[in-house]
């Protein structure tokens, strides 16, 4: 069986602003208890970039809706501080008592530059 999460998490946002956005795991048809796992996300250049290259890469918070299924992340100003332009991001999931990961999304994203002054 598969994990799975419900259409497309993120749609584009623009550089240097905070981004909430959350993620409900089904799994056999039920919402698991995921408190003591890690959901994570990831914003990389390239698919092919390795994992250390990544420009964001952020743990979810799993303790406040967790026992739903419910995983929420909060991009904050510092960590959209990238240049504009096109990306690919990936959320995962790994359960801490087997270690079995799961790739829920991945998809293209672009990162929209702010009109502000300098």
């Amino acid at each position: 069986m598969a994990a799975t999460n419900t259409g497309k998490t993120l749609q584009n946002f623009y550089e240097k602003n905070t981004k909430s956005f959350s993620v409900t795991i089904t799994y056999n048809g039920s919402n698991p208890n995921i408190v003591n796992d890690t959901v994570s996300f990831m914003l990389k250049v390239n698919k092919s970039d390795t994992d250390a290259n990544a420009k964001i890469t952020k743990n979810a918070d799993v303790t406040t809706y967790g026992a739903s299924g419910k995983a929420v992340f909060e991009l904050t100003p510092a960590n959209t501080d990238i240049d504009p332009g096109y990306y690919y991001y990936e959320i995962k999931w790994v359960v801490a008592a087997t270690g079995q990961e799961y790739t829920l999304e991945v998809a293209p994203i672009e990162i929209l530059e702010r009109v502000y002054d300098t």
